[in-house]
């Protein structure tokens, strides 16, 4: 999150207090000890918190009265006891590095301030109206001797009234949009501080510092607006990014920049420096600056974080110098410039290409964008262009990004064209031509399930309306009104508007009126400003005054939101404020599916929340306005749809939003591919194949140009198997990378054996896993059999009867271990029975039937195994 600061010269000699809004609820999941910790690591004065009581009587931190917004519960607080609370998680909501979090109580929060190194003092807020909570909160903060360290508020005059009745020690804060009435009534009961969300004056902070009240202001997270109240002599402010207000009293200016180099690639200079430095509130930009004599001054640009930048001069030849200075997140900038660094660019020699050709929704135009500035009358002269199946172009039109030209054509009623441009050069000192290139797009009808569709590259007049036109048959045009102008868009043009009275205003329109229980609301957008730092309440992008399905920049609760209102409620799920940046395109889509209302931000979902029932009607949208409230910055590309988005439609409309084209002139192709043994290879035509081939694909038909994909398939084979040398295993393939496994023990992998021969240390069943050109395979298991040990029978161990129908006595003699082991093994060298042997002595056996047959008997002792031969009729 990037703050320019304009208004750096104020003393904050006054000491404003910062007390984090419920913990600092945009660092951290709100009322949680993780946010209680946050607010203590950031060194607040005070961090605010939420009382309320359970059904058993325990004093429990959470802000609304039922769990359903931040926990995994869902019910009134009120109706649930201590445990239940207990087993909810009241941090993954707010990101998953909070899983787990659980709802606190009032006495772990206030211990965790008495112990903290910094002295944090509480704000706590009485949200229940049970009448026992004051006197239980007074108990508690006397039991821990906090008195001091608290502020007991609330909504209520008479719940302060009575605290101040318990103990007068403790202070007391009302909240309301604060009069004189008001600071009258808190200095009658001997209260101490008054808080307010309205508007503050000097007049009523003034009256309130002459009966001694302290003045809190809330909640208030952009520097826009705590500059002012700091100026005014508020004794605190309440925000939900504490972070920000230490930042604004950062009196340090950044250290000075070194410039480390400047290299020139025809028109383009790339800069580079290293970062400077600023402990104590950060780097929030790079101001640049450049001009044709030595010592420039004039402001090329201001960036982020960044530590290289590519000057695109789009001029030759061109001595230019560059300096540079840090900004930090308070606004000062470095007291000294860099050193200068000269350089001149060099010729341009490359001549345009056209990097993508994007046909979508509007079946009458095409956006042609080229890798660089083109010249306007060469890229505006519609006989360079060419479309086959009798499509015609109309009219070509340089977008104001001075890269894109939108063509304007006969209907395209075809799925894949050809598309013929040469002729159109740059605009070099000496222009360069590109070579005639034919190329095959792909034109993409109107989505299934669309209301409404604006590209937003024009703003035809028709009747002396300016008419924002809807690509589908709805038809839902809309009028630009105020100052709406083109700019520079995502895919050819933009809207612009200023803040000031810039709006499309749509009609009525039964296909807006959705009334069913799925909607999608998706659009490119550059925000003027993030949620924190509007000068108004909102931002409205895609609005209206009846809140049916919407999209807004919401200044108080530090969101941009997606809110829907059905038949079951209304949700409003947010992209937090730190997630978003002000001056980028950035890609915004809600979605409600029936069960979800769900916002995403580039592709990636971000929040979530239950909904359910049908949309609500009675939309009558608006581009840019709600209420009083006007968006500044950029639209484009808006869509709204009356289905429900998936997760994968999304991430496909954020990263393909421009579309890529096919070369005729590379079209016959010859490709190698290799799968594995086993595996089904689709070959372009979507033929398929699994064994060592050479395929041609035709494309003529699929993609509008003639053209053949030669394939050359190539199966590899990994078809492991081991052979034995006495005890040493070896597989089968060389060049490969192996792992030998134990087979007798669930396959499990034999550490440190990873060589293409294997010597087993112990009697046993063995694979080898192969892994050769990204395929795997695994052997048959083997067996390996060590020698048995050369003693007298009556050394060992007798089995009788032998021959037997399964029913036999192992007698072990005395001097074996009590702890022996026994096996039966088969003819085919696999074990068939294992049984520990606990003692000497005779053992009775119930051997499990098997085919008859000459079985191997083995006693393992230690390291050495004894083996009899046995006959099973």
């Amino acid at each position: 999150m990037y703050l320019l600061v304009l208004v750096t010269n104020i003393s904050f000699g006054q000491n404003t207090q910062i007390i984090a809004h419920r913990g600092g609820s945009g660092m951290a999941p709100e009322n949680t000890l993780a946010a209680f910790h946050r607010a203590i690591s950031v060194n607040t004065d005070y961090f605010e918190l939420d009382v309320r009581i359970s059904s058993d009587d325990s004093l429990m931190i959470m802000h609304d009265a039922t769990l359903d917004r931040t926990t995994t519960g869902t019910g009134a607080i009120v109706d649930k006891t201590y445990q239940q609370l207990r087993e909810l998680d009241a941090g993954s909501w707010f990101g998953e590095d909070f899983s787990g979090e659980k709802v606190p109580t009032l006495h772990e929060s206030l211990i965790l301030a008495k112990n903290s190194i910094n002295g944090v003092g509480v704000i706590i807020e009485i949200k229940s109206s049970d009448t026992s909570v004051p006197s239980k909160v007074v108990d508690l903060v006397q039991s821990l001797e906090m008195e001091s360290r608290v502020i007991v508020s609330g909504f209520s005059l008479s719940q302060i009234t009575l605290i101040k009745s318990l103990d007068s020690s403790i202070p007391v804060q009302l909240f309301a949009a604060i009069t004189t009435e008001h600071v009258d009534q808190v200095n009658a009961i001997g209260g101490d501080w008054v808080g307010s969300a309205a508007s503050v004056t000097r007049e009523i902070i003034d009256y309130a510092h002459s009966l001694g009240i302290k003045y809190n202001a809330w909640t208030i997270n952009s520097a826009v607006q705590m500059l002012p109240l700091i100026e005014l002599g508020v004794d605190a402010i309440t925000t939900d990014y504490p972070e920000v207000l230490f930042m604004l009293m950062d009196d340090t200016e950044p250290s000075d920049v070194v410039l480390t180099s400047a290299t020139a690639s025809e028109t383009d200079i790339t800069l580079s420096w290293e970062p400077a430095e600023d402990p104590e509130s950060g780097i929030a930009a790079y101001d640049i600056f450049r001009d044709e004599t030595s010592s420039p001054t004039t402001l090329l640009t201001s960036l982020g974080e960044l530590t290289e930048y590519v000057d695109k001069t789009y001029s030759e030849s061109t001595q230019y110098y560059y300096r540079i200075k840090a900004k930090n997140l308070a606004g000062l900038s470095s007291i000294n410039y860099s050193n200068e660094i000269v350089v001149s660019t060099l010729d341009d020699l490359t001549a345009p290409v056209v990097r993508f050709v994007t046909s979508k929704g509007d079946k009458s135009k095409v956006v042609i964008e080229f890798s660089e500035r083109a010249d306007e009358v060469s890229a505006e002269a519609e006989l360079n262009y060419a479309l086959n199946n009798e499509a015609t172009v109309i009219d070509a039109k340089l977008s104001l990004d001075l890269k894109s030209v939108i063509l304007t054509t006969s209907p395209l009623s075809e799925q894949a064209y050809l598309l013929t441009v040469e002729n159109v050069s740059d605009r070099a000192n000496t222009p360069n031509v590109m070579l005639t290139k034919t190329l095959i797009f792909i034109h993409q009808p109107v989505s299934e399930g669309a209301v409404a569709f604006y590209n937003l590259d024009s703003i035809p007049v028709e009747g002396g309306e300016n008419l924002v036109i809807d690509e589908t048959e709805n038809l839902n045009h809309g009028t630009a009104m105020g100052g709406v102008f083109l700019t520079e868009g995502i895919l050819g043009n933009a809207l612009g508007f200023d803040g000031v009275d810039a709006y499309v205003q749509y009609k009525s329109s039964p296909s807006f009126d959705i009334n069913n229980n799925a909607v999608s609301v998706s659009l490119w957008t550059k925000l003027e400003y993030i949620p924190t730092e509007l000068p108004g309440a909102f931002g409205p992008l895609f609005d209206s005054g009846g809140d049916q399905y919407v999209l807004y920049e919401d200044r108080g609760n530090s969101e941009l939101r997606f809110k829907v209102s059905a038949s079951g409620g209304a949700e409003r799920p947010g992209i937090r404020n730190s997630d978003l940046l002000a001056g980028e395109w950035i890609h915004v889509v809600g979605v409600y599916d029936g069960s979800n209302a769900m916002i995403y931000l580039n592709g990636e979902k971000k929040d979530s929340h239950a909904l359910t029932g049908n949309v609500k009607t009675g939309q009558i949208a608006t581009l840019g306005k709600n209420g009083s409230d006007y968006f500044k910055g950029s639209m484009d590309q808006v869509e709204v749809f009356n289905v429900a988005l998936s997760d994968e439609d999304v991430m496909d409309m954020y990263e393909n939003y421009r579309v890529s084209v096919y070369d005729c002139d590379s079209s016959d192709l010859t490709e190698n591919v290799s799968i594995c043994t086993g595996d089904t290879y689709t070959f372009p035509d979507g033929s398929t194949g699994s064994e060592d081939m050479v395929y041609v694909s035709y494309l003529d038909a699929q993609y509008a140009c003639d053209g053949t994909i030669t394939t050359n398939l190539t199966v590899n084979s990994t078809e492991a198997s081991i052979s034995k040398d006495e005890n040493v295993l070896t597989a089968n393939i060389s060049g490969a990378s192996y792992q030998w496994l134990d087979c007798d023990n669930d396959a499990a992998i034999i550490a440190g054996e990873t060589n293409q021969s294997f010597s087993p240390a112990v009697t046993g069943n063995y694979a080898v896993e192969i892994e050769l050109n990204g395929c795997f395979d695994i052997s048959d298991c083997i067996y390996v059999l060590f020698t048995g040990v050369e003693i007298p029978e009556s050394a060992a161990f007798n089995i009788y009867p032998n021959p037997n129908s399964g029913d036999f006595v192992v007698e072990l003699n005395s001097f074996l271990n009590p702890d022996a082991k026994l096996y039966i093994i088969n003819s085919m060298g696999q074990v068939v029975f294992k049984k520990k042997i606990e003692n000497s002595g005779k053992h009775k056996l119930d051997f499990p039937m098997y085919n008859p047959g000459i079985y191997i008997v083995r006693v393992y002792l230690d390291s050495k195994f004894f083996d009899r031969q046995m006959i099973i009729m």
